[in-house]
């Protein structure tokens, strides 16, 4: 009877602290984007990381967590301008989302909304200017307003 009473409140402490891990992750993400709406992009990529990396602790490599605080450190790398930091992380995200949620899922379609936008970040980060002026650059005939074609 004695070693169920200490076998309970073992399986008590492990669960709790299980919840207690759970809860600081959540907390951290919570900080996070508090911080990215308040504007303090600064303070924010600096703890997005270490949110990042505990939730891959607390839940895997491949969780729908895990994808969240990808996305959100992406977020404020593509807030910043620093893109070709975002596209591998909303990459990620998306592979992740992908396999957790099947391809028509909500998380899917803001996910690839995301990758987009950032590509298109890319091609102009890379000093194209405008997909336009890629396209011209190409030499190809310029389409959009003020075209002449």
């Amino acid at each position: 009877m004695r070693q169920l009473i200490i076998i309970t409140i073992i399986a008590l402490f492990l669960i709790s602290g299980g919840c207690s891990k759970k809860s600081d992750w959540e907390e951290m993400n919570r900080q996070v984007i508090e911080f990215y709406l308040q504007g303090n992009y600064a303070q924010a990529a600096k703890l997005a990381p270490d949110s990042l990396k505990l939730a891959e602790k607390l839940f895997g490599y491949n969780h729908p967590n895990v994808a969240k605080a990808l996305n959100n450190m992406a977020l404020i790398y593509k807030t910043q301008g620093h893109y070709t930091k975002a596209e591998p992380l909303y990459r990620r995200a998306l592979l992740i989302n992908a396999k957790t949620y099947g391809t028509k899922h909500t998380e899917i379609v803001t996910s690839l909304m995301e990758h987009k936008k950032i590509t298109i970040l890319l091609f102009d980060s890379e000093g194209f200017n405008s997909i336009n002026n890629l396209a011209t650059g190409m030499g190809a005939v310029g389409f959009g307003k003020g075209s002449q074609g």
